[in-house]
């Protein structure tokens, strides 16, 4: 059971799907990388701000964007090619009243294109279950109990002119994604002067950094390595 650490929305357990087809991140893991997020070098850097722009790649569950939204970032844009995770994740942000602060792309996020406007879905109304079948996404509120479906208002998200303050990428394991991932990033204009990237990867797999990368932290958790980096656009 995930449940937000701190901020806000402290102790929010986190809805994760039944039939679980990816791997979030454990309790552990992501203690230790808000540990790294909010002391030494970040505290002076008022990380999660009201503009602080969060990109959650392979967001699952969302709890990292969630859990930086709750520390007091703004906005969070979460991409998954699982449409079950991201319908309980845009119930989540509804329950949380934080649906305009968050979009949810359905795609697999190697197939991100800079010029594409994505379809994004954001919660605006909430029923009882016995309700017109039009609606989609079924979510239960933890604190009453209350099922409800939630109605999806579509809007689309331009990624042409977007520059994030922190990325989180959790891609599945031993796919040799990360490399991938990261050229995609930079190439799109993505990252701008000192990004923050937090990387979730298996402790077998390696990433070559491009020369406007810096490591800032490495650690091994079991079979997991954390990274965390540093975009610079004017690399030493």
């Amino acid at each position: 059971m995930l449940k937000i650490i701190s901020g806000k929305y402290k102790n929010q357990i986190i809805p994760t799907a039944k039939n679980i087809k990816y791997r979030p991140s454990t309790a552990r893991l992501k203690e230790a990388i808000f540990s790294i997020l909010t002391s030494g070098e970040f505290i002076d850097k008022k990380l999660f701000n009201e503009n602080t722009q969060i990109l959650d790649l392979f967001a699952g569950s969302g709890s990292l964007a969630f859990e930086s939204l709750s520390r007091g970032a703004g906005f969070a844009t979460l991409i998954d090619i699982d449409t079950s995770a991201l319908k309980i994740a845009a119930g989540f942000a509804k329950s949380l009243n934080i649906e305009n602060n968050v979009h949810f792309i359905n795609i697999n996020a190697l197939n991100l294109q800079k010029t594409t406007r994505y379809l994004t879905k954001q919660t605006y109304r909430n029923e009882f279950i016995n309700t017109a079948t039009s609606y989609i996404g079924i979510s239960e509120h933890k604190n009453t109990n209350m099922a409800y479906k939630l109605r999806l208002k579509s809007q689309f998200w331009d990624m042409s002119n977007k520059a994030f303050d922190l990325v989180f990428i959790d891609p599945p394991y031993n796919k040799d994604i990360v490399p991938k991932v990261m050229k995609l990033l930079i190439k799109n204009n993505w990252l701008k002067n000192g990004t923050i990237i937090v990387i979730e990867m298996s402790k077998t797999d390696d990433y070559a950094l491009d020369k406007n990368i810096e490591i800032i932290r490495t650690k091994l958790y079991g079979k997991s390595k954390l990274l965390v980096l540093r975009y610079s656009d004017h690399p030493s």
